[in-house]
């Protein structure tokens, strides 16, 4: 079982990290969550990375046995993650739309890329959960969810294949800050959306975590 915490050791003097790390375990939690807030850190310059900060923060919680867990949407050059890779756990990695173009047009960006980084995991055997969203009228085609479960049968390292309904929670926040929401007109996904989904996934042979009846 994973107990976490939440841990931004960007605020403090980088001399703590292991006595902060040592409260944590002390607490009886094994597991951090990391850099949610520290973007400006690992991308200072629009296309110039680094994540050498990070990178020393989880090596000095994998040499205290404490599991990391990557979570991303993929959309990263693998030789960049690579070195983070060697002390991660696990990696939450979440697949928009498989369909490309539906990709580009939800996200701005391709699938590629993640499809590139699960192919690598695999191959260095890390674990990952394989998330979507759904979204009803957007990523809930037949088309899309049988390209989940084709493309989902050729990985070995799959520890869990969720789906994660869409919902409307978050809307209010955009409407507060004067933005346009793009999907305000969408309904919230049913567990019978959910249910429908994971019957099409699974008719490739892989399990879907979160069906339900």
């Amino acid at each position: 079982m994973y107990l976490g915490v939440d841990y931004y050791p960007e605020h403090w003097d980088e001399n703590m990290i292991d006595e902060d790390l040592d409260n944590i375990i002390e607490l009886g939690s094994n597991v951090i969550r990391i850099g949610e807030f520290a973007w400006h850190m690992m991308e200072n310059v629009e296309g110039n990375y680094d994540f050498s900060y990070f990178d020393r923060v989880i090596k000095k919680a994998k040499e205290k046995n404490i599991h990391t867990c990557l979570d991303t949407s993929g959309f990263v050059d693998i030789e960049k993650v690579d070195k983070v890779l060697d002390y991660t756990d696990l990696v939450l990695l979440d697949f928009k739309h498989m369909i490309e173009e539906e990709a580009i047009n939800l996200t701005g960006v391709g699938i590629e890329k993640t499809i590139k980084l699960a192919k690598h995991l695999d191959e260095r055997n890390i674990p990952i959960w394989f998330r979507h969203v759904l979204v009803p009228g957007v990523t809930d085609s037949e088309e899309n969810l049988s390209k989940i479960g084709e493309f989902a049968a050729t990985l070995n390292n799959i520890d869990r294949l969720e789906i994660l309904p869409y919902h409307t929670m978050g809307v209010h926040k955009w409407e507060n800050m004067g933005l346009t929401y793009d999907l305000k007109d969408v309904r919230d996904a049913n567990d019978e959306d959910v249910a429908r989904a994971a019957e099409i996934i699974e008719r490739y042979g892989v399990k879907v975590f979160n069906k339900k009846k």
